[in-house]
C-alpha cells in the first residue's frame, strides 16, 4: 500500500510544511491530539476501522478549505468526512 500523505510531509522543513497545510507544524499536531482525544474519549467500537490515520484526515479537511470548499470537492465522501471532522 502507498504511503500516507501525512509521512511524505512530515519531514519537511516548517515554512514547506506551512504552505503546504496552511498551519505550522505545532498548531498541526495540537490539532491531531485534540481529535484523537476527542476520539478516545465519544467513539463507540462499533463499525469498522478507519482507513486512514488522524493525521491523514486533518490532512484531507485542510485541503478542502484550502482548495475553496465544495466547488472544487468532487467527490462527496470527502464533504461528509469533512463535517465529522469539524
Amino acid at each position: 500500500m502507498e504511503a500516507q500523505k501525512y509521512d511524505k510531509i512530515q519531514h519537511l522543513s516548517h515554512s514547506l510544511f506551512k504552505r503546504c497545510t496552511g498551519v505550522t507544524k505545532f498548531v498541526f499536531e495540537l490539532m491531531v491530539l485534540v481529535v484523537e482525544k476527542w476520539e478516545k474519549d465519544n467513539q463507540k467500537k462499533e463499525g469498522r476501522p478507519n482507513k486512514l490515520s488522524t493525521a491523514d484526515q486533518i490532512l484531507m479537511m485542510l485541503e478542502y478549505y484550502r482548495s475553496g470548499g465544495p466547488s472544487r470537492v468532487q467527490n462527496i465522501f470527502s464533504y461528509g468526512f469533512r463535517l465529522w471532522i469539524e
